[in-house]
C-alpha cells in the first residue's frame, strides 16, 4: 500500500509540536491523512489516549477537523488544557471505572480512538477491548508506537505471546472467521439441515472487525460499517 506524504497534517504536527514527527514515527501523520482525509469537514468525535506535555496532539486534531470534537485523557492533570472542542480527564486508561465514567460523561460514540498512552502491553489490550464498542461503525482504532511491543520493560518481547503485536496479529483471523467457524460444505459429512455456524460461537469481534493493518509501529483495526450474515 502507497502512502503518500502528508503536508497538511505534517504542517500542524510541526505548528503544534504534536510528537509525531520525530524519526520514531515521522510516518504517522502521512498515514492518518491517507484515512482520515475524506472526513476532514465532517463532525468527527476523536478520542485519544495520552495529552502529552502541551496537549500538540490535541491541538493538531482540533484544526485538522474544523467541525470535530477531540477527547483525551491522561494519567497527570491536563484539563486545563480543554478548549472548547477539546475535552480532557484525569484518569487511567487501566482502570476501567473511569473509563465507564468518562464514556458516560462524553457519550463516546468515536469515529476514531488512538491509544498514545502508557504504551504498556496489558493498556493495549484491556483498553481496545473495553473501548471496542464505542467506535462507530466504519471507525478506525489505532494504537500508535508499537516498538514497545518488543520491549520487556513495557512487557512485550519478540515472539512473546503476552505482546500486543502478537494480540493484534492473532486477532487478525477475525476476518476469516467464517472459513475457520463454521461447518464445511465441501466436507462429506456436512449436515445441510444444520446452520453454516452456531451463533453462539461468534464474538462481537467476528460480527465487526473489517480489517487489521500494520505499519511500523502502528496498528490499525477498522469496523464495519454493518453486520452482514453470510448465508
Amino acid at each position: 500500500m502507497a502512502i503518500k506524504r502528508s503536508e497538511i497534517l505534517r504542517g500542524l504536527a510541526d505548528k503544534h509540536d504534536a510528537n509525531k514527527l520525530n524519526h520514531m514515527c515521522s510516518h504517522y501523520t502521512d498515514v492518518y491523512e491517507h484515512w482520515f482525509k475524506e472526513r476532514r469537514e465532517d463532525n468527527i468525535r476523536l478520542f485519544e489516549i495520552g495529552v502529552g506535555t502541551s496537549a500538540g496532539s490535541l491541538k493538531m486534531w482540533q484544526e485538522y477537523f474544523p467541525k470535530g470534537q477531540v477527547f483525551s485523557i491522561d494519567t497527570q492533570d491536563k484539563e486545563h488544557l480543554s478548549t472548547d472542542r477539546i475535552i480532557i480527564r484525569r484518569g487511567s486508561q487501566a482502570d476501567s471505572e473511569f473509563l465507564d465514567k468518562f464514556i458516560e460523561e462524553t457519550g463516546a460514540k468515536w469515529d476514531y480512538i488512538i491509544d498514545d498512552g502508557s504504551h504498556k502491553m496489558s493498556h493495549h489490550i484491556s483498553s481496545f477491548e473495553h473501548l471496542w464498542t464505542h467506535l462507530q461503525p466504519g471507525g478506525i482504532y489505532i494504537i500508535e508506537d508499537m516498538h514497545t511491543c518488543y520491549w520487556p520493560h513495557d512487557g512485550g518481547g519478540y515472539g512473546t505471546p503476552a505482546s500486543s503485536i502478537t494480540y493484534f496479529r492473532n486477532l487478525s483471523d477475525t476476518v476469516n472467521w467464517f472459513y475457520w467457524k463454521k461447518q464445511n460444505p465441501c466436507h462429506e459429512d456436512w449436515d445441510w439441515s444444520q446452520p453454516f455456524v452456531r451463533d453462539d460461537n461468534i464474538t462481537e469481534f467476528d460480527r465487526t472487525i473489517e480489517s487489521v493493518t500494520f505499519f511500523k509501529g502502528m496498528c490499525l483495526i477498522f469496523k464495519k460499517e454493518k453486520w452482514t450474515q453470510l448465508f
